[in-house]
């Protein structure tokens, strides 16, 4: 083989191990679910809630993958009615198939400054399924649905 042939196969191994790297690496490192905590903010977000009544939201949600766990607080506006809502679902069962997450509600863990009443469901219940699907939009950001009705942008931060 002349020296050239030789140079040629040098070059196309290194092409291809470069295509090979970059493709396990997209495969391996670029996860479908964040890793890590992504918190979303909403101002004035317009809702129904299970009795279809609607209001509006304003506060954060936070997605706690390791711990399991959603936070959310902020205020909510039924009519003129500002209710102010400090929250954490512990969940169990959870599952992952690529994208989607389910799980069942654990625990609600209500704060003390909570006016929401100890009743009133947010998202999902003590022992109520929710799923969370999730839609990577760059390296730090997915589109998050909640349960078929809430959409959110969820960052790491």
């Amino acid at each position: 083989m002349s020296l050239q042939k030789h140079i040629y196969l040098l070059i196309l191994s290194l092409l291809l191990g470069a295509l090979l790297a970059v493709i396990v690496y997209f495969c391996r490192f670029n996860p479908e679910v964040p890793q890590t905590p992504c918190s979303s903010t909403m101002n004035n977000g317009l809702f129904m809630d299970d009795d279809n009544r609607r209001y509006s939201f304003s506060g954060g949600v936070t997605w706690w993958p390791k711990e399991k766990k959603i936070s959310f607080f902020g205020v909510k506006k039924v009519n003129e009615n500002l209710i102010t809502v400090k929250r954490v679902l512990s969940l169990d069962q959870v599952q992952q198939s690529h994208n989607v997450i389910s799980a069942r509600v654990a625990q609600v863990s209500i704060a003390p400054g909570d006016s929401l009443g100890k009743n009133a469901v947010m998202f999902s219940g003590k022992g109520d399924s929710i799923m969370m699907m999730f839609k990577r939009l760059n390296h730090n950001s997915w589109l998050l649905m909640l349960n078929d009705n809430w959409i959110l942008m969820c960052a790491n931060k």
